[in-house]
């Protein structure tokens, strides 16, 4: 197999969930739960990050092996959504896919509203609840 062929059969199977790869690069290999298997190297240098299920973790990858996407750098505040505290929304819910510049994998994100997903600077893509695997589900605090 050429080094370029299995780049992108590990980024198939990373997309797929079937490999788990944190901290350092590790050689390919199958795993039947990725999440247990992910485990990332404590350096003693890991910037905690926020993610946007709104608990802290230690480091990026961390919050990767939950499968959850990066809000910020980071500690979580203590009342989630503060940093999009200025944004002023509508309370009504027309659910849109979007991604964003979150994290350096992409993660499709549902939002409650478009203008929320404005708010966390992300891409709508369309009208409706993400339907692709492993995405999260961002509701920002309403601002009325």
């Amino acid at each position: 197999m050429k080094p370029s062929e299995a780049v992108l059969l590990k980024r198939a199977l990373l997309l797929l969930g079937v490999v788990a790869v944190c901290g350092r690069p590790e050689p390919l290999s199958l795993v039947t739960d990725p999440v247990a298997a992910c485990q990332c190297l404590d350096h003693g240098e890991d910037t905690p990050v926020c993610g946007v299920d709104g608990k802290t973790y230690a480091s990026a990858c961390s919050a990767r092996c939950a499968r959850i996407a990066v809000a910020y750098t980071g500690a979580c505040t203590e009342a989630p959504g503060l940093r999009f505290s200025s944004c002023k929304c509508p309370q009504d819910i027309a659910e849109v896919c979007a991604v964003g510049d979150i994290d350096p994998i992409i993660h499709y994100i549902t939002y409650s509203n478009s203008c929320m997903a404005k708010c966390d600077d992300a891409v709508v893509l369309y009208d409706s609840a993400c339907t692709v695997p492993y995405q999260q589900v961002r509701q920002l605090p309403v601002t009325a």
